[in-house]
């Protein structure tokens, strides 16, 4: 802890004071904007999931069958997967 009070007194001499406010203001700004980035991971993470409510779909025919399936990849009569 000392050599690190060594070297701040070498590299900033008289305007330590001004620089350690500075690199006070500093971490404080990068603690603030984690703990947000914090806060907003574990809201998604243990957040209640959405509940989704399930409606069939409703579809009437008017003679009560069903539509005639499409054969939409043959052409040509070639059986499916050829």
């Amino acid at each position: 802890m000392l050599l690190l009070a060594i070297v701040a007194l070498l590299l900033y001499g008289g305007k330590l004071p001004e620089a350690a406010r500075s690199w006070g203001k500093t971490f404080a700004e990068f603690r603030r904007s984690f703990s947000g980035i914090q806060k907003d991971i574990n809201e998604a993470i243990y957040s209640e999931p959405q509940q989704l409510e399930y409606q069939p779909e409703q579809t009437s025919y008017a003679d009560d069958s069903l539509p005639e399936p499409t054969d939409a990849g043959a052409s040509d009569g070639d059986p499916p997967g050829q």
